[in-house]
């Protein structure tokens, strides 16, 4: 295993962890983006994503993510739901950037 499946490896778990814990939260509240572990959980997965030099399609499914993050410290009640579908979106294209011969062949 080279060190970009490793780091692919590690985004992947990174994004697993913020989708767990963004389950974890009542979809019918608000969301403070101020929480530490939120930020480090996206810090996290930014920087393996870098490191494993994530193809253009993972990177432009992160611009949204990275634009909440960086520009509110709430996320309305309705866009929680929005927000973990939309990384469930980023974890399939996470996958098939670990499988390239499998994404072209499906």
């Amino acid at each position: 295993m080279d060190a970009r499946e490793r780091a692919l490896m590690r985004a992947s778990v990174a994004l697993g962890l913020l989708v767990s814990t963004l389950k974890k939260h009542d979809l019918g509240a608000p969301l403070s983006l101020d929480d530490p572990l939120l930020r480090d959980m996206l810090r996290q997965l930014q920087e393996n994503l870098q490191e494993a030099q994530a193809n253009h399609a993972v990177s432009s499914a992160m611009i949204p993510l990275n634009r909440a993050f960086a520009q509110g410290t709430l996320i309305n009640a309705g866009n929680v739901g929005a927000l973990l579908n939309h990384l469930k979106k980023v974890d399939a294209l996470l996958k098939d950037a670990g499988h390239p011969a499998q994404a072209m062949t499906a």
